[in-house]
């Protein structure tokens, strides 16, 4: 389900299970299952290891890691709305076989993100820690970012720099949108550019809940200029949210997606009585009144 990225002392992988043979029995499954692939096999095997691509492989599974003090939250629990079943480990790469490529969407934005990390790496050379933050920004991908520089970020307060959320696919929206206008000439082709840019971007950089909320939120809001339908953008807002609790009501408890829409819902409804109030202020300061 994502890229393989080095962990430690090896490789963690996300998968989606299909099948499972214990005791020669094979049984289709179907659930999230996160690994440590031990040893620190070359980049050569783990790079082939990419989103959509189906593999086979020996794992020790055992479920998430529940405490059961007081007050403690329920890490199997949490680990269950991300999708994560089980967790476990594969004794070494050498076990990991490729069965199947993804699908040729898949693949040519696997070796989109694939470029974008050879040149980052490249033009960054004699800064790793700096080519491991831009290309957490660029692609969402922290896989280059250590332990040490991920504590000061979230000791700082900007965690949420290095991953991709709504002020990332803001930004690419408003750029996709200007580059449109130039290269499409007439506003309504610019849109339907501009959508495909905001959407190609959220297929590159993953599928986390995320940036699944403002690619969605984005492309709704594109879609509603697309139509010549002006409304107010808490309206936008509560339509995005609505999707996302049809398809899982379970986001009600979810700190993120409630800090996302809280948050926005602050922003949209603040920023007019905050406006309103620097005009008054200026106004009243103006020479000869």
């Amino acid at each position: 389900t994502d890229d393989a990225a080095p962990s430690g002392d090896g490789v963690s992988l996300r998968l989606r299970v299909t099948h499972a043979k214990f005791g020669g029995v094979r049984t289709p499954l179907d659930g999230g299952v996160a690994l440590s692939v031990g040893g620190v096999p070359d980049a050569a095997w783990w790079s082939t290891w990419t989103r959509g691509r189906r593999v086979a492989l020996p794992a020790s599974l055992r479920r998430p890691s529940r405490y059961l003090n007081d007050g403690v939250a329920d890490g199997e629990l949490a680990s269950l709305r991300r999708g994560v079943a089980l967790t476990g480990s594969v004794k070494s790469a050498s076990l990991v076989d490729v069965t199947a490529r993804a699908s040729p969407l898949d693949e040519h934005f696997a070796g989109m993100r694939a470029r974008v990390r050879r040149s980052i790496a490249a033009a960054l050379a004699r800064d790793p820690e700096a080519a491991g933050i831009v290309t957490a920004i660029l692609i969402g991908d922290r896989a280059g970012l250590s332990p040490e520089v991920e504590s000061r970020l979230q000791r700082a307060g900007t965690y949420h720099v290095i991953a991709i959320s709504g002020g990332n696919i803001a930004l690419f929206a408003l750029l996709a949108w200007s580059v449109a206008r130039v290269i499409a000439g007439g506003r309504r082709p610019a849109i339907v550019a501009a959508m495909a840019m905001v959407a190609g971007y959220g297929l590159l950089v993953g599928t986390g809940a995320s940036v699944a909320r403002a690619v969605i939120a984005a492309l709704l809001f594109l879609a509603a200029a697309l139509a010549d339908h002006r409304a107010p953008p808490l309206n936008v807002l509560a339509m995005v949210g609505a999707v996302f609790f049809v398809c899982d009501p379970l986001v009600l408890a979810d700190v993120g997606f409630l800090l996302s829409f809280g948050a926005t819902a602050g922003i949209v409804l603040a920023a007019p009585a905050l406006l309103r109030a620097v005009r008054s202020r200026i106004g009243s300061e103006a020479p000869g009144r």
